[in-house]
């Protein structure tokens, strides 16, 4: 008998069985093998694994094939209260599991710039193959010189980068988008974006491919930056401009549009006016009227992270070529031909 508390091996298995390491191995963690076993073996070695409570132990497979199966997923958030990536959790964990992978949740402070050798540190501590981030622009230029230079297999989620990243066509969508306004019947279309500089680098992308869609169609274009006004005067600045649709720079901005005019206007979308967001996220569903958007495919992109990290500790590059999705047009309730 096995003394209490004390965890179960394999060979425990296999000397209560009278088998060898190897066939209760097999049996335990199917793959390609010479050691061939009776289906009614396989199944007693597993009826008597689950009896005993027997884990495997990643260590002896850590130490055969000289890595630790662990991918770390970063999100740097500057408040514990900010909305994750809708989806991208859910990929980066179904794509770990699809390749044997456990994927561990890291919580760094956004700021380590006091003690930016703490980055390494918290590679090794972690037993870590590789690392997925999405730092929301959050990373200081110091810190993301320590993580690209530290020879660490290093995956950039939702950022903008030439190599080792997965990210969204801002651009694209943003113009895509305005497109749709436009051929509603939309004259005077308004870009309700943010401060470009303080932000995520979407910020600059989006306002671009607004500009570009309106310039091409040859229409005025409206700026409005969030918070840069009294938000009491917003109302009043879309009737000044006769404005006829806002373009939202993500849900959140296009829910902040809808709440200010239902509120303090007679405004009624879309009756008097279209309104859209990009994300396609938590902000859709708080809004009363259902919100056309761009549907931005995070979970598909935690699983290219994931892939693209692979390919990093699996090969001998160092680099790889960034991956760009484009977000998908949902149109919905909160835009109405003129």
């Amino acid at each position: 008998m096995l003394p209490p508390n004390k965890r179960v091996t394999l060979r425990d298995l296999a000397n209560e069985l009278g088998l060898s390491d190897r066939a209760v191995s097999q049996a335990l963690s199917p793959r390609e093998s010479n050691v061939k076993l009776n289906p009614k073996t396989v199944e007693r070695i597993q009826e008597l694994a689950a009896l005993r409570n027997y884990r495997r132990d990643s260590r002896a497979r850590s130490m055969r094939y000289g890595r630790f199966y662990n991918i770390g997923y970063f999100e740097a958030k500057k408040k514990t209260t900010a909305w994750p990536l809708l989806g991208a959790s859910a990929g980066v964990c179904d794509a770990g599991i699809d390749h044997g992978y456990h994927i561990l949740l890291i919580r760094l402070p956004s700021d380590l710039s006091s003690d930016p050798t703490s980055i390494p540190a918290i590679f090794q501590e972690s037993n870590l193959d590789a690392l997925i981030i999405s730092h929301a622009g959050n990373l200081t230029a110091d810190l993301e010189k320590i993580i690209d230079t530290s020879g660490f297999p290093v995956v950039y989620l939702n950022e903008k980068k030439s190599h080792n990243a997965v990210y969204v066509n801002d651009v694209g969508g943003t113009e895509e988008i305005t497109n749709h306004l436009i051929s509603q019947g939309h004259q005077q279309i308004a870009f309700y974006g943010v401060n470009p500089k303080i932000v995520h680098y979407s910020a600059a992308d989006r306002k671009e491919g607004y500009d570009k869609a309106i310039k091409k169609a040859g229409l005025k274009p409206h700026h409005i930056e969030a918070h840069s006004e009294d938000p009491m005067d917003l109302s009043a600045w879309i009737k000044e401009h006769k404005i006829e649709a806002v373009a939202g720079y993500n849900d959140l901005a296009a829910l902040h549009v809808f709440r200010h005019l239902y509120n303090n206007a007679d405004f009624r979308i879309p009756e008097d006016l279209s309104l859209t967001g990009f994300g396609d996220d938590f902000a859709r569903d708080c809004c009363p009227v259902e919100l056309t958007t761009m549907r931005i495919p995070f979970y598909e992109m935690g699983k290219a992270a994931v892939d693209m990290a692979l390919k990093l500790v699996n090969g001998n590059e160092r680099t790889v070529p960034s991956i760009v999705f484009s977000p998908e047009l949902i149109v919905r309730d909160s835009t109405k031909n003129r």
